[in-house]
């Protein structure tokens, strides 16, 4: 019913829980993929092919994001004619960025992460397949929708996402089509999705639902940084680029937002009901550990040194 045309790095993590919060669940995602090469991996490689069934890889599922799947969001397109399409998008700085840190080096350059990726792929069988079924995706010139990006510079990089974007504007109609920022919120999504009278029981004071502690435990969705885990999770996150952190359980901070956006009713001092919570704050990532100190991690720092890491807890992206 909705295929994801974004490419990776656009928030893909986030559109899965928001489109199983609207009620196009399950999604999926390269999660399903790499929770079971085993059985995930053969239809992918029939599909590289050139023999794609389309049906059976989304046999049960209501909507898809991500590679592999949105990397053939024309074909999906064709062969669900009825299907709402969903381009994410985000700065091309940010994008770039993202992809540095995290996709770009598993693949290229002289770093330890390159290095430990391709050598894993020689030990474990369905690792290199896996890294064989992405190179065709993403870098193989003739099939890849990122060719050039191993030589290219920053500026190069963005324009790579600039013609993925622009490929999807083009080879979809306009009333199939959302471009959509998920800085924008609810409501251009829900209005698209045709999903309007959802929109009060989805979104209470603006929070969605995956956060909200008296909804948790009816949510508990693994895209939720840990919350799957814990069902008692105790900050907010909210649309419209607002994040609640807290420190040792009391609230520290509300970070980018205007106040008449604020739509959480909690301020600076007041005590959380638990401590635990891995928080998403626009293009960066705060993190609440177990009884601990919040990290704010932001730009080049995110994922990387001085933020400790819930153990099973995800980022947002």
């Amino acid at each position: 019913k909705v295929i994801g045309a974004g490419l990776p790095r656009t928030a893909t993590t986030t559109q899965l829980a928001v489109f199983e919060q609207l009620g196009f669940a399950p999604c999926y995602h390269m999660r399903n993929l790499m929770g079971d090469f085993a059985a995930g991996l053969p239809p992918w490689e029939r599909v590289a092919q050139g023999n794609a069934d389309w049906d059976e890889i989304f046999d049960g599922f209501e909507s898809c994001c991500d590679f592999p799947a949105s990397r053939y969001y024309r074909e999906l397109a064709e062969h669900y004619p009825d299907a709402k399409v969903l381009l994410s998008v985000r700065s091309g700085e940010g994008w770039v960025r993202s992809m540095r840190e995290t996709i770009w080096p598993m693949y290229f350059g002289d770093s330890l992460l390159h290095h430990v990726n391709q050598a894993r792929g020689q030990v474990d069988e369905h690792w290199g397949r896996f890294l064989t079924l992405m190179i065709h995706q993403c870098w193989e010139p003739g099939s890849g929708a990122l060719v050039g990006a191993e030589d290219a510079d920053d500026a190069e990089l963005a324009a790579i996402m600039d013609r993925w974007n622009q490929g999807v504007i083009d080879a979809i109609a306009p009333e199939r089509l959302l471009v959509w920022n998920p800085a924008d919120g609810w409501e251009p999504l829900c209005a698209f999705l045709e999903v309007a009278a959802r929109l009060a029981d989805v979104v209470h004071d603006g929070v969605p639902p995956v956060h909200r502690p008296d909804r948790l435990a009816h949510a508990a969705h693994p895209a939720v940084g840990g919350a799957h885990a814990h069902h008692d999770l105790g900050v907010g996150v909210v649309v419209e680029d607002l994040a609640v952190v807290a420190r040792r359980g009391v609230v520290a901070g509300r970070l980018r937002v205007a106040e008449d956006r604020l739509p959480i009713g909690v301020a600076v001092g007041d005590r959380l009901p638990q401590r635990q919570a891995a928080v998403h704050v626009g293009e960066h990532v705060a993190h609440v550990v177990a009884g601990g100190e919040a990290k704010l991690l932001e730009g080049d720092q995110r994922g990387r040194g001085g933020g400790t890491r819930q153990p099973g807890a995800d980022h947002f992206h």
